[in-house]
C-alpha cells in the first residue's frame, strides 16, 4: 500500500536545511507539499495596518516560483498539489 504525506510550506521554503520536509519525505512513499496564501494578509487589520507589503508579496512570489522549480526538477519529492494565486501587484 502506497504511504501518502502531506508537508504544509508555512515560513520556511527551503528545501535542503529544512528538518521537518527531509525527515517527512523519508517516511512517505509519496509526500504532496502545498503552500496557502491567505489573501487576508493583504488587507488591513483593525488598526489599520497590512500584514504584507508590497514588496514582502513580491518577495514570497519569487521564492515560491524558485520553490516550484526546485520541487518540479531533479527534486526530493513530489510536487503534487500546487494552487498558488496572488492578487495583481
Amino acid at each position: 500500500m502506497l504511504k501518502v504525506g502531506i508537508y504544509w510550506f508555512c515560513n520556511d521554503l527551503r528545501l535542503l536545511d529544512n528538518s521537518m520536509l527531509l525527515k517527512a519525505a523519508t517516511e512517505v512513499d509519496k509526500l504532496i507539499c502545498i503552500y496557502c496564501f491567505d489573501p487576508l494578509w493583504l488587507l488591513p487589520n483593525r488598526y489599520g495596518l497590512v500584514s504584507m507589503s508590497v514588496n514582502r508579496v513580491s518577495f514570497l512570489k519569487e521564492s515560491l516560483i524558485e520553490l516550484d522549480k526546485q520541487l518540479l526538477h531533479g527534486s526530493l519529492m513530489d510536487w503534487a498539489a500546487k494552487t498558488t494565486t496572488f492578487p495583481h501587484s
